[in-house]
């Protein structure tokens, strides 16, 4: 009879290493898992705060052209503006300065 028993024990004992190491081979794998989908939600967070920045940067580039544009069409009509202006002046300059000379000489 202690034969038998010791071979239930052996038994019990090489079904318990088993479950063991199925035990441990099964949490490595849950372990795999857990990491590569840390690693994808890590991979996936990057992506997305990579499109939002290039996104971002791309609606600050089309604001500053625009602003940029409008400054620039701004300028422009100012320059025709002082443009129209110095031309007028310089025309009543001109007529001044001839009515001046006739006078002047016209008169002596």
């Amino acid at each position: 009879m202690s034969i038998e028993i010791i071979k239930d024990i052996k038994s019990t004992e090489q079904i318990a290493e088993n479950r063991i190491k199925d035990a441990q081979t099964k949490a490595k794998e849950i372990i795999k898992k857990s990491e590569d989908e840390a690693e994808r939600i890590i991979k996936e967070a990057i992506d997305k705060s990579t499109k939002a920045g290039k996104i971002l940067v791309q609606q600050a580039a089309e604001s500053a052209q625009k602003e940029a544009d409008n400054r620039l069409e701004m300028s422009q009509k100012e320059n025709e503006k002082l443009k129209d202006v110095s031309e007028s002046k310089f025309s009543d300059a001109v007529n001044l300065v001839m009515e001046r000379i006739v006078n002047t000489y016209g008169n002596s």
